[in-house]
């Protein structure tokens, strides 16, 4: 999703800001489920080939309909736990 970075003498990487913001993003949309296709889609709208809304909706119906899969299964889960 990003060139690799610089590094300094001692190895460590050194991120411009708006890579920073990047790898934040790329850190939050993780913890919240979002696979790497979609963080790469969401990352393109603001590059130079720009998303239609469209596309946009698309993936957050996607998202939307993967965590709502993922909270039934709990649910479930949970029944058959609370059922023994």
């Amino acid at each position: 999703m990003l060139l690799a970075p610089p590094r300094t003498a001692s190895g460590q990487r050194v991120y411009a800001s708006q890579e920073a913001r990047i790898l934040a993003f790329v850190r939050r949309s993780r913890e919240l489920g979002s696979s790497l296709d979609q963080i790469r889609a969401l990352l393109r709208l603001g590059g130079p080939e720009k998303a239609s809304c469209r596309e946009v909706r698309e993936i957050a119906a996607h998202h939307l309909e993967d965590i709502r899969d993922k909270l039934s299964d709990l649910k479930n889960l949970n029944v058959c736990w609370r059922g023994r």
